[in-house]
C-alpha cells in the first residue's frame, strides 16, 4: 500500500505543478487534508490480462476523494467506477490505478477551481 500512496503522490504533485502539494506522511504543520474512502476495488484478473489484454483484466475502483481543512470538509469528490490498465501482476494494476486516481482527482479540482473564479 505504501507503493500507491507514494505514485499517488508522485502523481498529484507532477499534474499538480505550482499549486497545492501531497505528501505522504501526517503533518500538523498541512493545514488540508486528503482521505480516500474506498468503496470498491476488484484488482483484476491476470489470466485475462495476460491472454487477452486490451483492457481485459483490469482493476476498477470506486471511491470518495474528500479534502478537509482541519476537520471540516470542503470538498467531496465522487469517482464512481475507475480502471486501470491489463498490467500483468495485481501490484503493478494497483500502482496504475491509484496513480489514474491521482490524475483525476487534479482534473476534477483544477476544473471545480475555474468556475468558482
Amino acid at each position: 500500500m505504501e507503493l500507491c500512496i507514494s505514485q499517488f503522490v508522485e502523481k498529484w504533485n507532477k499534474d499538480n505543478k505550482g499549486a497545492l502539494k501531497a505528501i505522504a506522511e501526517k503533518d500538523e504543520g498541512t493545514p488540508l487534508r486528503l482521505v480516500v474512502k474506498m468503496k470498491r476495488l476488484h484488482l483484476g484478473i491476470t489470466a485475462l490480462a495476460v491472454v487477452v489484454g486490451f483492457g481485459s483484466g483490469d482493476a476498477h475502483l470506486a471511491c470518495d476523494v474528500e479534502i478537509y481543512d482541519g476537520n471540516k470538509e470542503i470538498t467531496k469528490l465522487r469517482i464512481d467506477d475507475l480502471s486501470s490498465g491489463s498490467q500483468y501482476t495485481e501490484s503493478k494494476r494497483l500502482r496504475d490505478i491509484f496513480k489514474k486516481l491521482a490524475a483525476r482527482s487534479v482534473k476534477c479540482l483544477k476544473k471545480a477551481c475555474k468556475k468558482q473564479k
